[in-house]
């Protein structure tokens, strides 16, 4: 009785093997086009986003507004191909950090209201970035390859 129970088992989670980089590109590729457009719409109303950044008590809020919409879009846009996908994550989440923090921390009243956080959603995402990598369907993997000299 359990034994074909545990072949069933054994044959999908072969297959599902076969495709476990697909959630990896989709997430990056998802993550990635949002901080595109955030970094995009920032530097193209810098002076609003200034405003905003001093309304938060941000220190070098001129300063600031560049560099974080700088950052996501070419952090962004790094992510989307999976090209150097653990060094452009780590900025891409001290920005959630800094947002959670300052932005949407004041008004979370629990647990459950923190851990709905849109900005803690993406964290995680970056966070797997950092320590798992991009996955094999991103030019990370291919240029691994080609400069260790692997040809599988």
């Amino acid at each position: 009785m359990i034994e074909p129970l545990v072949r069933l088992y054994k044959s999908i989670s072969e297959k599902l093997n076969e495709w476990s980089d697909l959630p990896n590109l989709i997430a990056r590729i998802s993550i990635g086009l949002v901080f595109v457009n955030t970094g995009w719409g920032k530097l193209h109303s810098l002076p609003d986003v200034t405003q905003y950044f001093k309304s938060l008590g941000l220190p070098f809020p001129d300063f600031q507004a560049v560099m974080v919409g700088s950052t996501e879009l070419v952090a962004g846009s790094m992510l989307i191909l999976g090209l150097f996908t653990r060094l452009v994550s780590l900025p891409l989440a001290a920005t959630m950090v800094v947002a959670i923090i300052v932005a949407q921390l004041p008004e979370v009243k629990d647990l459950f209201k923190f851990v709905g956080l849109i900005e803690w959603a993406y964290l995680l995402f970056l966070v797997m970035f950092i320590f798992y990598g991009p996955g094999k369907l991103s030019l990370d993997y291919l240029l691994g390859k080609f400069f260790t000299g692997q040809n599988k």
